[in-house]
């Protein structure tokens, strides 16, 4: 299919079809993998390898208005929850 054929996306529609299609390629645990190099590299970089600073600092930064939304399966503000 050429790329005139296609339907246009959002940047997030394209990003959510790419990641479903690396999780059918390679798995969840390829998924995970990616997830916990990034935090590593993310603690390294701006918390000198240390991951519990990384995290109180992320935990710190939480607001309490965010409510779980099981449709997205993840924390959002009330006004982006889907209803």
């Amino acid at each position: 299919m050429k790329n005139a054929d296609r339907p246009k996306m959002t940047p997030a529609q394209a990003g959510r079809l790419g990641g479903l299609e690396t999780w059918s390629r390679h798995g969840a645990t390829h998924l995970s993998a990616i997830g916990y190099a990034g935090a590593l590299t993310t603690a390294e970089r701006y918390y000198g390898g240390d991951m519990s600073q990384m995290m109180a600092s992320l935990r710190a930064r939480r607001t309490t208005e965010a409510v779980w939304d099981e449709k997205l399966m993840c924390w959002v503000k009330p006004a982006q929850a889907i209803q």
